[in-house]
């Protein structure tokens, strides 16, 4: 553990989340257009999709890689993919979870390439976040949202994902379970395990 724990609040951290009022994002003004035969109609439902999505899948990917040029460049490959793929997308499930299963692979494989070795401790893993979290000028935080972000780059990629997705997003499990293909009893396991870890950093609310 590192030094004494402080009180997190939910809204901490980057606040900017996927928006709990999924209304707003399943049925979009823009979303036929962006499979429509005229580019100028396709790129002005593009240009709508990215007003849209952009910033909220970019601060989900900031929680989950913390360094800002990765969750940059893991966002911008979420919507090529999202460009690349539309024309796939039947409807068979919400555009938000389809969505967000694009960006949650996506953000598996950037946590995989920046995976931390075994034989690191937590301990060790969470100063040399907390250390590279206070020396990045865009993260603009107070102390408890620092210990929080170090805490949460120190969980295993899937307990991240899981996390943010529930606590910051506040997806249900089932939503969590379309978006990632894993059973509700899986997630729900997942999220008591990194919840628990999170606690040895920060105080949560219930």
């Amino acid at each position: 553990m590192c030094g004494s724990l402080v009180q997190v609040t939910r809204d901490a951290m980057m606040p900017k989340k996927i928006s709990n009022d999924h209304d707003a994002y399943e049925q979009p003004d823009w979303l036929d257009g962006m499979t429509h035969s005229n580019p100028h109609i396709r790129s002005k439902a593009f240009e709508g999709f990215m007003n849209a999505w952009q910033q909220p899948i970019y601060f989900y990917m900031r929680k989950l890689l913390v360094n800002h040029q990765d969750a940059d460049d893991a966002s911008q490959e979420v919507m090529i993919q999202v460009l690349k793929s539309i024309d796939t997308f039947q409807k068979k499930a919400t555009f938000s979870t389809w969505l967000m299963t694009i960006a949650y692979h996506k953000a598996m494989d950037a946590m995989r390439k920046r995976k931390t070795h075994s034989w690191v401790s937590l301990d060790a893993a969470n100063h040399a976040a907390l250390s590279h979290l206070n020396e990045d000028a865009l993260f603009d935080a107070d102390e408890a949202e620092t210990r929080l972000q170090a805490a949460i780059s120190t969980l295993p990629p899937r307990q991240r994902q899981v996390f943010v997705l529930r606590y910051f997003d506040e997806f249900s499990f089932r939503k969590i379970a379309a978006i990632t293909g894993k059973t509700e009893g899986a997630l729900k396991a997942s999220f008591h395990h990194a919840s628990k870890k999170i606690r040895a950093n920060v105080v949560l609310p219930a």
